[in-house]
Parts: structure tokens; C-alpha cells; sequence
């Protein structure tokens, strides 16, 4: 999946088929105007305004106490990109952003843009090595962009997986390690009223994840443990253990050892499902495989693996019938499963 540049009108068209425009140099500019301009009408709180019926000029410099010709300005650059349409002298929300910047999905947006920001040391870190961790951040403000963020993203894909991972109607448990927002252990347990799940993660994440699941209407069949997952105790007896978007965090023997770990607490015949940012064994990269290695490494000191060397890792800690699949809802991420 890839931003490419799309031309408005016969003129923009025959230019770009010219092949004489710096096309780089335009993918630069238009993508620096479309994260910085979308990010400030967020922080701003521009799209709720206008939703609000406040959705003039005027009006959106007084509830905001902006500079007028700085809201005019971006209030333009945001009908320029398509997040906003214009009708007389008001400002009004385009199915677009209604649908997707104002639905569910605003804390993703807001996480985005506190991601956004830890860019501004790119070239620092390049030079002189990554020694940053995401988590050791203890701002309240960041684990609810954070946990939230994720939380309401995961619903695009959540019900698949569970479908995928669907346990026997007997009932049985889950470990979801590093799964904070309990997302993907509610959507299993609905799935299965015999079901009871476990979610490790660290404080700050279970805080949330504890309302998260009372939202859903899980809390009495889920269970909390707090800590670093290379630390504390898991437990035992479990039939599925999770391991979602945390393989990228840790290392290479970090990882191994927690695989032999979760086979460790797992019954005979249980399995592991593994879901990270997809990384193909080829030269040439995908866009959200390239671009996740630099932020991984950026915001964690930390990378994304190859196909091939993560099935290893699941060989090496002793599993069989391996199995990769494809996610139809979010077709650029890894999806392995393995069984004791």
C-alpha cells in the first residue's frame, strides 16, 4: 500500500505522464502539508467544531482564540486536501472525514500525531543509534492516545482473527501477552461464553485495558496481570496464547525465549498466534514494511523480522503445523499459527 500522487484535471494528468516532473520532490511536499495540516485541525479541534454547527470563519476563530487569517488559512489548506467543503461562507465535513476522522477513530489520529512528533529527531537518531522506548513513557495523556488509538484500529480487524482463532465450544483459555487493550481477547471471549481470558502488560496499559473490556462486556472472564512479560509469571494452563504486534519489540533471543515460554504454560495440542507488521523475504520492500522498520527502529530502538526468521524462532521453541495466513481486513501484517 502506497500514497502516490493523483491527478485533478486533463493538465495534471499529461504532465505526470510527461515523466518530467520531480515526482519525489511532490510526494515530499503534499505529504508534508497532508500530515502537518490534518494533525492541526485535530489538535485544534476543528472537524468537531464544524460537526457542532460551528462552522464559520468567525465562529471557528472565536471557540479556538486563533489568529483569523492563520484558521482561514488552514481551514483552506483542509478543503485543498479533501478533509473539508466549502458552501458559501461555511465549512462543512466531507463523507470522508465524517465517516473516518470522526467516527471511531479519533484517538488512532491523535496517536498518530504524538508518533509525528518523535520525528523531529529523525536525523539524530539515524546518526547517533536509537535508544528511546515507547513504553517507558509515563504521561496519563500518551497510554490513553495509545491504548484507545489501538483499541478502536483493532476493530477493523479483530472479528477476523477471532473467527480464525475460534476455540472449541468446551471453553478453555487465553493468554494475550502485551495485549493492553483487550480487544482481541473480548472479541474471542464473545465468540465463546466458556471462554476466560489473561492480559499481561504493563500497568499503565492494564489501567485502560480494564475499562476497555467493560465497554465490551467481558470484565468478569478477564483477568489482569501487570509487569514486563520477561519478568513476571504467566500462569498455566492455557489453549491459546497471543502474541500481537509485540514480536517487533523485543529481540531475537528476547523472542525465542518467550516462545519457549508460552509453549511452556500451554496444554498439549494449544496454540500460539502470532500478528506483526508483515515483512516479505525479498530485496524490495513494501511501503508499510519499509516505513515500520524506520519507526520501530525510531520509537523503540527496535525492527521489524522477516517471514522466514520468525517461523524459525517458532520452529527453534519447538512448535508444528505452522501455518501462515492472509487477513483480508488488514492484508499487510503477518498472521502464524502453531500448535504444542
Amino acid at each position: 500500500m502506497r500514497l502516490k500522487l493523483f491527478p485533478e484535471n486533463i493538465l495534471e494528468r499529461l504532465a505526470l505522464l510527461s515523466g518530467r516532473l520531480p515526482e519525489p520532490l511532490l510526494e515530499l511536499y503534499f505529504s508534508m502539508g497532508i500530515s502537518s495540516t490534518l494533525i492541526a485541525g485535530l489538535r485544534l479541534n476543528i472537524f468537531e467544531l464544524i460537526k457542532s454547527g460551528k462552522n464559520t470563519w468567525e465562529e471557528i476563530v472565536r471557540e479556538t482564540g486563533s489568529n483569523p487569517e492563520g484558521i482561514r488559512t488552514l481551514l483552506d489548506a483542509l478543503n485543498g486536501f479533501g478533509y473539508l467543503k466549502k458552501k458559501g461562507d461555511r465549512y462543512l465535513l466531507t463523507r470522508k472525514t465524517e465517516k473516518w476522522i470522526l467516527g471511531d477513530f479519533i484517538e488512532s489520529y491523535l496517536l498518530m500525531a504524538d508518533i509525528k512528533d518523535r520525528f523531529a529527531n529523525l536525523e539524530e537518531v539515524i546518526k547517533r543509534g536509537g535508544k528511546s522506548d515507547f513504553h517507558d513513557n509515563k504521561n496519563p495523556e500518551f497510554w490513553e492516545h495509545y491504548l484507545i488509538g489501538i483499541y478502536k484500529f483493532s476493530k477493523i480487524a479483530s472479528k477476523e482473527v477471532a473467527f480464525r482463532l475460534r476455540m472449541k465450544r468446551g471453553g478453555g483459555r487465553v493468554l494475550d501477552l502485551g495485549g493492553g487493550h483487550g480487544l482481541y481477547t473480548a472479541t474471542l471471549l464473545k465468540m465463546n461464553r466458556r471462554l476466560e481470558g489473561v492480559i499481561l502488560d504493563l500497568p499503565e496499559a492494564c489501567e485502560i485495558g480494564k475499562r476497555i473490556v467493560k465497554i465490551e462486556g467481558v470484565e468478569n472472564r478477564v483477568r489482569f496481570l501487570e509487569g514486563d512479560m520477561r519478568e513476571i509469571e504467566w500462569g498455566g494452563g492455557y489453549d491459546l496464547v497471543l502474541f500481537f504486534n509485540i514480536i517487533h519489540i523485543f529481540t531475537e533471543e528476547e523472542n525465542i525465549i518467550l516462545l519457549k515460554r508460552a509453549r511452556e504454560v500451554l496444554n498439549e495440542g494449544g496454540r500460539i498466534a502470532i500478528l506483526d507488521s508483515e515483512f516479505p523475504d525479498k530485496e524490495d520492500l513494501s511501503a508499510v514494511a519499509g516505513f515500520n522498520q524506520l519507526l520501530f527502529y525510531l520509537i523503540n530502538n527496535s525492527r521489524v523480522f522477516n517471514e522466514s526468521r520468525i517461523k524459525k524462532w517458532v520452529e527453534v521453541a519447538g512448535y508444528r503445523r505452522i501455518r501462515r495466513s492472509r487477513l483480508l481486513t488488514v492484508p499487510m501484517t503477518l498472521f502464524l499459527t502453531a500448535q504444542k
